[in-house]
């Protein structure tokens, strides 16, 4: 058997301990596996926000820049489905977008009567500052 290399590893700013290359996950890249977008002609959606998180051969974790994709945004002007694949060396992984047909789906119509009424007012009343405050 070669020879492991290890790591010592800070968590959040505390030390961790010295981990073994093997328990870092090595070409993956996590993804969204299904998206679904609103039928809308003013917006397009970046591929890459679909992407968890992409690591290379050693372990270590890739700026999502860095990795591929077969179509960098979706237009959702109109109703379909796109497959789209992101790969960094020998790592790969898929999604896929759908548009949803209905253009009116999630718009509203403010149809109600604006309503008098009394003057929003706290409960708590506070009468001196604290020097900690």
């Amino acid at each position: 058997m070669g020879k492991s290399k290890y790591y010592f590893v800070w968590i959040d700013g505390h030390k961790a301990g010295w981990l073994n290359q093997r328990v870092f996950l090595r070409n993956k890249i996590s993804v969204v596996k299904k998206i679904s977008l609103v039928n809308n002609p003013y917006y397009s959606f970046p591929t890459k926000d679909a992407i968890n998180l992409a690591t290379d051969s050693t372990g270590t974790v890739v700026n999502p820049n860095k990795v591929k994709a077969s179509q960098d945004e979706v237009l959702s002007n109109s109703a379909s489905e796109h497959k789209i694949t992101f790969t960094y060396g020998k790592a790969h992984a898929h999604t896929v977008v759908e548009v949803r047909g209905d253009a009116q789906e999630g718009v509203g119509v403010a149809d109600k009567p604006e309503q008098t009424g009394k003057s929003a007012s706290s409960w708590f009343k506070h009468y001196r500052t604290s020097g900690n405050w």
